[in-house]
This record gives C-alpha cells, sequence and structure tokens, in this order.
C-alpha cells in the first residue's frame, strides 16, 4: 500500500509542479504590484526588484534544478534517488520557504524566519 502520493516517485514530478505553480503565484504578485499597485511590505531592506530576483533565483531555478538533479543523477550514475517520504523531506524545506517568504511580504513577518529555512535547505 502507498503511503506517499505518487507525484513523490521521482524527483522531477514534484518540484516541476511546483515550481510551475510557483511561477504562476509569483507573477500574478509581480503583475498586481505593478499593475494595480497592490503593495507589498518587503521591508526597508529589500526593494521589489531584489525580490523578483531572489524569487526566480531561489525559489523558481531551485526547484527546477533539483527536480532536474533528482532525475537525472540516477540515469548518469545508476544511484538510486529518494522517493516516496524521503523525496517529501527534500521537497518540505522548499516549500516551507516558499510559504514564510509569501507570509513576510504580505503580513509583515520577520525575514529572519524565512533565512533559517533557507540555510537549512541551502546547506
Amino acid at each position: 500500500m502507498r503511503t506517499c502520493p505518487v507525484v513523490f516517485n521521482l524527483g522531477f514530478r514534484i518540484f516541476f509542479m511546483s515550481a510551475s505553480i510557483f511561477s504562476v503565484i509569483s507573477m500574478a504578485m509581480w503583475l498586481a504590484t505593478f499593475s494595480l499597485a497592490v503593495p507589498l511590505s518587503t521591508g526597508r531592506s529589500l526593494s521589489l526588484l531584489y525580490w523578483h530576483g531572489h524569487e526566480m533565483v531561489f525559489g523558481y531555478a531551485m526547484a527546477v534544478v533539483a527536480g532536474f538533479l533528482l532525475t537525472v543523477v540516477q540515469n548518469w550514475t545508476g544511484l538510486v534517488m529518494p522517493s516516496g517520504a524521503r523525496l517529501m523531506l527534500i521537497w518540505l524545506p522548499w516549500l516551507i520557504a516558499r510559504l514564510i517568504y509569501g507570509l513576510y511580504l504580505t503580513a509583515d513577518m520577520h525575514l529572519s524566519k524565512s533565512v533559517i529555512v533557507f540555510s537549512q535547505y541551502y546547506c
């Protein structure tokens, strides 16, 4: 009996799907900010342009790279890549970091919570 959803069988499934959903949400936020003048609270140290660049690199690109590497390394090396609960544990920090960063932008949360999650994911 399967304990995890089928999207956690291969790395590209969950990370590519997450990157796609994330790109739609972040583009909607970006367009709403500039077209409709919806304010985003990026704090004093982060301009909207830097936020956009940060999310493109760490939000979108890292999900695509992780999905690609978790799929293709198995073909290159013959090693078994994580799947199921192990893959979910790799994906969850990315999701939590995106959620915390999104809450920071909309609810004026402190950025240090997001930095803690980023450091756990990328170190």
